[in-house]
C-alpha cells in the first residue's frame, strides 16, 4: 500500500444520506477486491447484501466488531496477514488499527462502541481520490470530524468514559487546569408539577417533604433562565464545589436535573436558540456551535446505567480529559 498520510473520519449515521451500506457501496465501485474482517478472518464479498451475512447484525454495532475493507488493485491480501488486533476495537489502540488495515488496504470502514443511541462509524483511507468521493457524497453534517496522521487518537474531539460516582467533577478539574473561568452547569426540570422531585428516605420509608435540589441550586450564581414548553433550563455558574457535584450526584436518579457542564465562555443566546430548535440540548451534535467545550450524559443500556461524553472545538481538550479518564475510557470519535 502506498505511503501517503491516512485520513479518517467519523461519520454520524443519523444523517439521512450518511447510510453505512451508502458508503461502502461507494467504497466497493472502484475496488478490485473487498473483505469483511470478523475475529481475525478475512471474507471476500462481491455485494453489500452479502456482508450481512458474514458479519450478524451488520451494519450496526456488535460486541463481535467487524471491518469491511478494500483494495483498489487486484494483488493478494498476503496469506501472512495478521488481523488478530481487529477482534476488539480498543479505542487506546485506534492508531495501530487504522495502520495495520492501511498497510494491505487502501480503505476500510469499522465501528467501534461510541455511545448508548448514536451510531458513528469509522472510515480510514490513503487514497485522496477516496477521500474527496467520501465528502462528496456525505451531508456535511454527517462528518463528526476528519483527522489525520499517522496518529489519530490525540487529534479527536469527542471522548466517552466512565464517572460513576465522580460525576462532574471531571470537567471542573479541567477547567481549574486550564485556569478558564468557572464552568457553567445546564440544569433541567421538567414539567410544571414538582412531585417527581421529592426523593424517597429509606430509612424513614416515606417522601422527603422537601424538593431535593433547591437548597444546592440556591448555592450557585444564576446565570440565566429560560423555558421550552413544560421544561424549565437554568445556568448555573458552578460557585460552590460542593453544590455543584452535589446536582451531578444524582445522574443515576430519575430526579436528576444535572443537563450538562459547559465552559465559562458559552454563548448563552446560541444556547437558548439551539435548544428551542431542537427542544434538548444534544450534547454531541450542539457542543461545538455554543461552547469551547461540553460535558453530559447519556443513558442507556440498562437500569441506571450511563457514560459521561466530552466534546471540545480544540482536540487538545479531549485528550486532557481522556487522559484524566485514565482506565475508565471508553471510546475516541
Amino acid at each position: 500500500m502506498p505511503a501517503e498520510v491516512a485520513t479518517v473520519f467519523s461519520v454520524d449515521s443519523a444523517f439521512p444520506g450518511a447510510d453505512i451500506r451508502q458508503m461502502v457501496r461507494l467504497l466497493m465501485r472502484p475496488s478490485a477486491s473487498t473483505v469483511v474482517l470478523k475475529q481475525g478472518k478475512a471474507a471476500p464479498v462481491f455485494a453489500v447484501e452479502r456482508i450481512a451475512l458474514i458479519a450478524k447484525d451488520w451494519p450496526h454495532w456488535s460486541s463481535l466488531p467487524w471491518v469491511v475493507a478494500g483494495r483498489l488493485d487486484e494483488a493478494p491480501i498476503p496469506s501472512t496477514a495478521d488481523f488478530s488486533l481487529m477482534q476488539e476495537f480498543k479505542p487506546c489502540d485506534v492508531d495501530a488499527q487504522v495502520v495495520k488495515l492501511l498497510d494491505h488496504f487502501d480503505w476500510a470502514v469499522f465501528f467501534y462502541f461510541t455511545t448508548f443511541h448514536d451510531i458513528f462509524y469509522t472510515v480510514a483511507t490513503r487514497q485522496p481520490q477516496l477521500c474527496a468521493s467520501i465528502v462528496a457524497v456525505l451531508p456535511q453534517n454527517a462528518i463528526v470530524s476528519c483527522v489525520q496522521g499517522p496518529s489519530f487518537s490525540s487529534k479527536l474531539n469527542h471522548a466517552t468514559f466512565y464517572d460513576y460516582e465522580e460525576e462532574g467533577w471531571l470537567p471542573y478539574e479541567l477547567a481549574t487546569a486550564l485556569g478558564e473561568g468557572l464552568p457553567l452547569l445546564l440544569t433541567r426540570i421538567e414539567g410544571q408539577a414538582t412531585d417527581g422531585y421529592y426523593r424517597w428516605n429509606n430509612d424513614t420509608d416515606s417522601r422527603e417533604d422537601f424538593i431535593w435540589y433547591e437548597q444546592p441550586l440556591a448555592k450557585l450564581e444564576r446565570v440565566a433562565q429560560f423555558d421550552v414548553g413544560l421544561t424549565r433550563y437554568q445556568l448555573h455558574r458552578a460557585s460552590n464545589l460542593e453544590a455543584y457535584l452535589h446536582l451531578w450526584s444524582m445522574a443515576s436518579h430519575s430526579w436528576a436535573i444535572a443537563d450538562a457542564t459547559l465552559s465559562a465562555d458559552t454563548d448563552i443566546e446560541r444556547l437558548r436558540a439551539v435548544i428551542a430548535e431542537r427542544g434538548c440540548f444534544d450534547i454531541i451534535r450542539n457542543a461545538g456551535a455554543v461552547a469551547a467545550w461540553a460535558y453530559g450524559h447519556i443513558y442507556g443500556g440498562g437500569s441506571d446505567e450511563h457514560h459521561a461524553v466530552f466534546c471540545a472545538r480544540d482536540a487538545a481538550r479531549t485528550q486532557k480529559v481522556w487522559e484524566f479518564a485514565g482506565v475508565h475510557a471508553i471510546s475516541r470519535f
